[in-house]
């Protein structure tokens, strides 16, 4: 196997072997480079210290990103690269970090301590693939398995069990028979990762296309980690999920759509406010008519992007055909008509000189922008200043009647 590295990436493993000490490229650039995927990330180890790797990078930005973890982030040519010490962790007492790392000058040392045998895959400019766990070959088998003994590795740190199922569905692989089985019998230990680290996990691993391939096979686990999703209904859910294509937001609306409760849940599992108000629009009008243009208009209102909502709609509706949708959508976009408030001809500062005041002003604004998409009036100052205008005389008028 051959490399071709960047200049930026050599510059480093030169400067640590002329210091004279060992530099291996590990972890995800290899596995992606061995599957023919692009190779976003490059990280380095070896068994020089971090005090050590201080010294003779004084010449470059450093940031000590885990020194005590032996983690050095190097910026080489602008690029920030992690520089790990070989290391051997310690017991751990919260199933999530070892309460003690201790340096080691043995690559395979360090890689022994890794998840699964796809990330423990090393590379030497001189040497090759250095392999110690047959992780090229379970990339081959499209495997997902744990290093030494799953039980244990899921013990150490319960994340890695939906780490497992993160790699499954991006790679589209299997994940090996007593690595599974492990999974289920350490499953309750999810309940000692942080909502912050399972809210992580899941929003990437429903952002892979077949990620909704492993909800029901795997959704006892999914309960350990999100307990609220027992009271989804499955016999929905689970046929939906799996249908393609599906972006990240209209899966984890699919997720939580028969909860009664999902704003609580999004909120309790650290959703971003952005996250909880785009899977929130869509179930709120999950049910909006799609047939009339007016309809179509109202979608392009309310969604920043109709393509979340399509999707979602599509998974739910046999007889709706994506393409076709988006297609009227766009078609209805190039027509001048307004489907937001900074569109419309007319704005507060018009309706204030109305006479208008507060609430009434955004009634109004939002009155007229509807009559537009219903094209039942024209976007035109005039017109929309001449409709205000006989709508405040017509309520000035009622008023003075029932004072009369």
């Amino acid at each position: 196997m051959e490399l071709d590295l960047p200049k930026y990436i050599q510059k480093l493993i030169h400067e640590l072997q002329n210091h004279g000490y060992e530099a291996y490229l590990v972890g995800g650039a290899i596995r992606n480079h061995l599957l023919g995927y692009p190779i976003k990330d490059y990280d380095l180890t070896t068994n020089a210290t971090p005090e050590e790797m201080m010294r003779f990078f004084q010449n470059y930005p450093t940031i000590p990103t885990g020194i005590q973890h032996g983690t050095l982030t190097v910026l080489s040519q602008g690029h920030p690269i992690e520089i790990t010490t070989y290391r051997v962790d310690g017991e751990y007492q919260d199933h999530r970090h070892p309460n003690q790392v201790q340096f080691s000058s043995s690559l395979k040392e360090d890689c022994a301590r890794r998840d699964f045998t796809i990330n423990a895959l090393c590379y030497h400019q001189q040497e090759g693939l250095v392999d110690f766990f047959q992780g090229q070959r379970d990339l081959e088998k499209r495997l997902i398995r744990c290093i030494g003994k799953a039980e244990d590795r899921f013990e150490e740190d319960a994340l890695r069990i939906l780490r497992a199922l993160r790699f499954a569905a991006r790679l589209n692989f299997e994940i090996e028979k007593e690595t599974a089985q492990a999974m289920f019998k350490k499953k309750d230990l999810l309940a000692f990762i942080s909502k912050e680290r399972i809210h992580s996990e899941i929003i990437q691993l429903f952002s892979y296309p077949k990620s909704g391939q492993f909800l029901e096979p795997y959704f006892d686990i999914f309960i350990s980690a999100i307990p609220s999703l027992s009271q989804i209904q499955k016999e929905v859910v689970f046929k939906v999920i799996q249908k393609e294509p599906l972006s990240q937001i209209s899966r984890l609306a699919l997720l939580f759509s028969t909860l009664s409760d999902y704003h609580s849940v999004l909120k309790n599992f650290t959703f971003s406010n952005q996250e909880i108000q785009k899977i929130e629009t869509i179930l709120q009008y999950q049910s909006l008519p799609i047939k009339e243009d007016y309809d179509g208009y109202r979608i392009l209102s309310l969604f920043s992007n109709v393509e979340d909502y399509l999707l979602y709609r599509v998974a739910l509706t046999e007889s709706l055909d994506y393409s076709s949708l988006l297609s009227w959508l766009k078609q209805l976009k190039e027509k001048p008509i307004p489907t937001s408030l900074s569109e419309l001809k007319f704005n507060g500062y018009d309706a204030k000189r109305l006479g208008y005041e507060g609430i009434e002003i955004k009634k109004l604004l939002n009155e007229l922008l509807d009559l537009c998409m219903q094209e039942k009036i024209v976007n035109h100052h005039h017109e929309l200043l001449k409709y205000a205008q006989n709508k405040k005389d017509f309520a000035k008028k009622s008023i003075h009647q029932i004072h009369k």
